[in-house]
């Protein structure tokens, strides 16, 4: 049976409701699947680096130029690069790179790249560690 026709001789079709909700949800999943909720800090770039910002406690001081720290944070044991541009805050004023000492809490903004970090910025959140 042909459906009926409407006024001018054009078939009149029923709305395929089932099929278009389906779509419609499935191009919501699509769309959402895509989206992040973590925080802006964890920007994947273009080289595969990370930007990303990290709480730790300092373990190692390398005395290279630039500094190298071995730090531990709850997710693992990171090996950061301090470079010159590398900004270090203490107490709200920016301080030298020598003031970095083990046991110090600090939180560091950085590119990561597997266990490695290179610091843009280093807080010292504890700047007087227990001997």
């Amino acid at each position: 049976m042909r459906p009926p026709l409407a006024k001018g001789g054009i078939e009149v079709r029923p709305w395929p409701t089932r099929s278009l909700v389906s779509a419609l949800g499935v191009l919501s999943l699509f769309l959402l699947c895509g989206r992040s909720v973590d925080p802006p800090h964890n920007e994947v770039t273009g080289q595969g680096a990370q930007t990303m910002v990290i709480e730790a406690e300092i373990v190692h001081v390398m005395e290279t130029w630039p500094l190298q720290l071995v730090v531990q944070s709850l997710e693992g044991r990171y090996h950061v690069n301090l470079q010159e541009h590398t900004r270090i805050i203490r107490n709200n004023q920016e301080v030298r790179a020598g003031e970095l000492r083990p046991r110090m809490k600090v939180e560091i903004t950085g590119q990561k790249a597997g266990t490695a970090l290179t610091a843009e910025l280093i807080r010292i959140t504890n700047p007087n560690p227990a001997n």
